[in-house]
């Protein structure tokens, strides 16, 4: 699958927002219907678990042509890799065939 990149990219931070997980998805939501079409999901402190719930609900309410990206350590698994990217630390090293969209860090 290829992708034309968006020009403009949305990068979460609830905490500096004071935001929960349930408005931020609906913030979220709003910047879409306003044109946004890639969401990089940068909620570091959130465990596993969470994370994977909120992208799970994110990518059912949002339109199959925006690009979701997980800012993580590790690809979550048991995610649609193919709809649902990874951004990776400078450092990690990236598994092509099982996440073919993602993204690495380029600064510390």
């Amino acid at each position: 699958m290829t992708h034309r990149l968006p020009r403009i990219i949305l990068v979460t931070d609830r905490k500096r927002l004071q935001f929960d997980c349930t408005t931020l998805l609906s913030r979220i939501e709003d910047a879409v219907a306003g044109g946004i079409r890639w969401v990089q999901w940068r909620e570091k402190d959130l465990d596993e678990e969470t994370t994977h719930r909120c992208i799970t609900e994110l990518r059912c309410r949002l339109p199959h042509d925006c690009i979701i990206s997980v800012n993580s350590t590790a690809p979550l698994l048991n995610l649609d890799s193919h709809s649902i990217g990874w951004h990776a630390p400078a450092h990690a090293e990236i598994p092509f065939k099982q996440h073919p969209l993602y993204g690495r860090s380029c600064h510390t």
